[in-house]
């Protein structure tokens, strides 16, 4: 994980009920080589305490998942969850 930290502005006119931006999402790579990457649009959920990919997301990459959790959501409690290692980029 990186220590590095960056901040980004969005301007809106009116009210802003939803924050997005476009996002590229790629596996992670030991060394650097040009990964290949699925371009999608992030939702940002200020409160959350981590982040989702969509299943579209996994199957774009052929992500294999590396473990499993317990999620929260709006609408579930205590569903048992994939987690893949993702790059994300803003």
């Amino acid at each position: 994980m990186s220590d590095i930290s960056h901040c980004f502005t969005l301007k809106f006119t009116g009210i802003a009920r939803v924050l997005h931006t476009p996002v590229s999402i790629a596996i992670p790579k030991l060394e650097y080589i040009e990964q290949p990457k699925h371009q999608t649009r992030c939702i940002w959920d200020t409160g959350a305490s981590g982040t989702v990919i969509t299943q579209e997301v996994v199957d774009a990459l052929g992500l294999m998942p590396t473990g499993k959790t317990i999620v929260n959501t709006a609408s579930e409690r205590g569903k048992l969850s994939n987690t893949y290692e993702i790059d994300l980029f803003l």
